[in-house]
């Protein structure tokens, strides 16, 4: 049976508390270092290459000629290689340390070099640490970035919030602690017990999904179309009476946020993609990175912006997601992929790394025995991937 709505999301916070208290080993293990690099193996030749203990400082000339061996001599493995060399759209999971960023920058490196850095490529993540080390990594690699404009006139490495300013947006002011602090307070008695990140997550996916027909801000699908599934986004069955006070909220949600003048994040994406309707914008190629920290209504619009059928490359695991809110599958992106350019399933490749090479063997298994236990509870929180560790079974 499924558990009550109240102990089923005490319940996934738990698991999903344990298996991020499990991966955060990885990085407390992983060496300094380049985050899009810690997924790469490198060979007998690179660990050569690297300094011994005892040795003197190298010259400048003598570091970057071992920096530049070290580079080259990074492998991939056949997976990485695999999803580095596939010539469609791309829909890439894996855990944490398994390489999905290192095969976004070959990818991305890839396209620069055959086109002979004529390609307007975007890369994309909501995180700006992980933005401004992607950016460090492609200026380590020679690779030229463009000035900020969209579309870039060659390589450009962006947050979700810098590219909202790019295309003129307006700021998003109500994320989920002020919707908590906020709009909360004036909603709760009338949601029927529910927990506030249960009513914000059907507000920001499903009354809000890929395939929505919202035509402005603050609208959503039909009540109808809601009410055919009654599995909620963070995974738990709600009562149709359940769907109904959630659908009435989110009206009562949309007015207040409209007497206060007052935008949230698929607010901005819709009128995002409303603009983009009317005065396209496209590049070559996009990169979304941790795919998992966006709504579907951002995705949707960072999928217009490419105008290639071949050249998206979306990277993320949905076990990782902590964006409150946020909650769908890659499935999901697969589908808005082949909406978007009309294309059947064989012209989208998705693919998944295994492989972990941050974490020590009993931390992986830890992690995968947390992780079966949060999908065998709520099967559709999130997608599926058994990983192993490097040396596993020595």
């Amino acid at each position: 049976p499924m558990p009550s709505q109240a102990a089923a999301v005490a319940q996934e916070h738990a698991l999903r508390h344990l298996a991020g208290e499990a991966r955060g080993a990885l990085a407390r293990a992983a060496l300094p270092g380049s985050r899009a690099l810690a997924g790469a193996a490198p060979s007998a030749e690179a660990c050569g290459a690297m300094a011994q203990p005892g040795e003197g400082e190298p010259g400048e000339g003598e570091r970057g000629e071992g920096a530049e061996r070290v580079q080259q001599a990074l492998e991939l493995s056949a997976e990485q290689a695999l999803a580095t060399e596939c010539r469609q759209s791309l829909l890439l999971q894996g855990r944490s340390g398994t390489g999905k960023t290192l095969v976004l920058l070959r990818r991305l490196l890839r396209r620069h070099s055959s086109a002979n850095g004529t390609a307007s490529q975007l890369y994309v993540t909501k995180s700006s640490l992980l933005r401004e080390q992607v950016a460090a990594d492609l200026d380590s690699a020679g690779c030229p970035r463009a000035r900020v404009s969209c579309p870039p006139d060659g390589v450009l490495c962006l947050t979700w919030g810098q590219l909202v300013q790019v295309l003129q947006g307006p700021r998003a002011v109500v994320g989920y602690n002020r919707f908590l602090q906020s709009y909360w307070p004036r909603l709760s008695s009338y949601a029927r017990g529910l927990s506030p990140l249960v009513v914000w997550a059907e507000f920001c996916t499903r009354l809000r999904p890929f395939g929505g027909s919202m035509g402005s801000a603050g609208e959503c699908i039909l009540l109808a179309e809601y009410l055919r599934d009654d599995i909620a986004a963070m995974g738990m069955r709600l009562e149709a009476g359940d769907l109904h006070a959630i659908f009435w909220l989110f009206g009562e949600y949309s007015r207040l946020k409209q007497s206060l003048q007052e935008f949230d994040d698929i607010d901005v994406a819709v009128m995002l993609r409303r603009a983009l309707d009317k005065s396209p914008v496209q590049c070559d190629a996009i990169y979304i990175d941790e795919a998992q920290d966006f709504s579907p209504a951002e995705l949707v619009v960072l999928l217009r912006l490419c105008r290639d059928p071949r050249g998206v490359t979306v990277a993320g695991d949905t076990c990782q997601t902590i964006t409150p809110g946020s909650a769908f599958s890659f499935r999901d992106i697969s589908g808005a992929l082949r909406r978007r350019f009309q294309v059947d399933g064989s012209q989208v490749a998705m693919l998944s790394l295994g492989l972990n090479y941050r974490c020590d063997p009993g931390v992986v298994a830890l992690a995968n025995s947390v992780t079966r236990l949060l999908l065998g509870r709520f099967p559709r929180c999130a997608d599926s991937i058994e990983e192993r560790a490097l040396g596993e079974g020595r």
